[in-house]
């Protein structure tokens, strides 16, 4: 609103000028006539002549150099108030740009999501690299096969470790950036989402995440 207000009071001020090149016009008139006052009458003939050639030519000049540059000069100021006044587009362009997101994955997205009858065959074939990044006492209470309990709190720090430091402490073997079978479960999907994010962040690209988590798995397997 005061960036608005600037822009049309500049323009204001510029639309100003005009009327000051056409007072000064004016006030050029005044003087020529005062000065015809002044001229012995054989040269009065000539005194008016110049004095309505000069009224003239000072008005013409006068009109066209303050359309010109006035006109020219509210653009300019116009568009540089323009220029600041951020759009809603903009506005809504950087705020969705600003918005965090876990690693710019999508919760819904496929690609990242390992459903309970995939998580299954996995499982089955022994081939999978399953972390619970729920806190300790509620894997305690209940996990799912083969899951090693990683919470989430540490879990930034844990895939940073040397391989070796990461085997003495959680008893597996440690991840690599580019394994195809990590998945990551928590209770109900949310934490899981976020552990997602964080892996993908450290270059874990292809990790996925169990989005049913403990809660479909005791639902769908009754333990």
């Amino acid at each position: 609103m005061n960036t608005t207000k600037g822009r049309v009071t500049s323009c204001f001020i510029l639309k100003l000028f005009p009327v000051f090149l056409l007072t000064w016009s004016q006030i050029s008139w005044t003087l020529a006539s005062a000065s015809l006052t002044s001229v012995s009458p054989p040269h009065i003939g000539i005194a008016a002549a110049a004095k309505i050639v000069y009224s003239e030519s000072a008005a013409l000049v006068a009109a066209m150099l303050s359309a010109v540059v006035s006109r020219g000069l509210c653009q300019v100021v116009t568009q540089a108030n323009l220029r600041s006044i951020p759009t809603f587009a903009s506005f809504a362009r950087t705020f969705t740009a600003s918005t965090p997101t876990c690693g710019g994955e999508k919760e819904n997205d496929e690609a990242s999501v390992v459903t309970h009858s995939q998580l299954k065959t996995m499982l089955t074939n022994r081939d999978i690299q399953l972390f619970d990044v729920r806190d300790p006492d509620e894997h305690q209470e209940g996990r799912i096969p083969q899951a090693v309990n990683l919470p989430l709190g540490v879990l930034e720090e844990s895939l940073q470790l040397p391989p070796d430091h990461f085997e003495q402490r959680f008893k597996v073997k440690a991840p690599e950036k580019e394994d195809g079978n990590i998945v990551f479960h928590c209770r109900s999907g949310k934490r899981s989402f976020k552990a997602l994010g964080i892996a993908h962040q450290l270059g874990f690209h292809k990790a996925r995440h169990y989005k049913g988590g403990y809660s479909q798995w005791v639902e769908q397997e009754g333990n």
